[in-house]
């Protein structure tokens, strides 16, 4: 059954008076108040009106008070606000602000979380940050992430992370990146196979790498990614 304008729009306004207070909480249990329906209605103010309208300082505390009650019902809600609000620079992500969510996280959280929000990193920290807190810094879990991202600053991580790895898991992952089909992800593959010296990959490269530009990949993200957009 459809919310009644005038009900939607009352939703909206005590919803805006819990953020104008202050209160997450009182927030949270609003919430537990409403019809299926209301509480469908709610959940499209929120992301769309409400909650893009915060900054750090208020955001990230939402999230673990109203979404870490009910991450099923409410992260969805939160990481669709938290992508409008990182792309307007109004959020930041780091430890300090999503320390304490990641370590309530469900296996489910924290792929919802780094599937919306990698994508987004415009910054290597930020990047690394999501890698660290919802991926315990694993390349076994962080690598799916990386990858689907198909972003220069999250393939950058991952090939920070590959330096770590055996050459066997080094391979399996290039030729994960060449499944991917596009430009770039063979252009890492380019990179990887000089890089790490590997042998007998499925198929050829456009990306010619000169030996002095090995040692450059060494030399930090800008120069990383010049080389991978050559």
């Amino acid at each position: 059954m459809r919310v009644p304008q005038s009900r939607t729009t009352f939703v909206k306004e005590k919803l805006n008076a819990y953020v104008k207070n202050n209160s997450p909480e009182g927030m949270r249990d609003y919430l537990l108040t409403l019809s299926v329906s209301e509480f469908r209605a709610a959940g499209v103010v929120l992301a769309d009106d409400v909650l893009p309208q915060m900054g750090d300082n208020s955001f990230w505390r939402y999230l673990m008070v109203v979404a870490g009650s009910n991450t099923k019902a409410y992260l969805g809600t939160f990481l669709k606000a938290a992508v409008k609000l990182y792309r307007t620079n109004k959020v930041t992500v780091s430890d300090d602000c999503l320390k304490s969510f990641a370590e309530i996280c469900t296996a489910i959280d924290r792929r919802k979380c780094m599937e919306a929000l990698l994508p987004q990193a415009k910054v290597v920290n930020d990047a690394q940050a999501l890698v660290r807190l919802f991926c315990d810094n694993r390349l076994d879990l962080a690598a799916p992430f990386l990858i689907k991202a198909r972003t220069a600053v999250s393939y950058y991580v991952l090939f920070n992370m590959l330096k770590a790895a055996e050459a066997d898991e080094i391979r399996r992952y290039a030729i994960i990146l060449m499944r991917q089909g596009d430009s770039l992800s063979f252009r890492l593959v380019s990179i990887l196979e000089k890089y790490f010296d590997l042998h007998n990959l499925p198929g050829s490269f456009s990306l010619r790498l000169e030996s002095y530009e090995l040692s450059r990949l060494d030399g930090g993200y800008d120069a990383f990614v010049k080389i991978l957009n050559k």
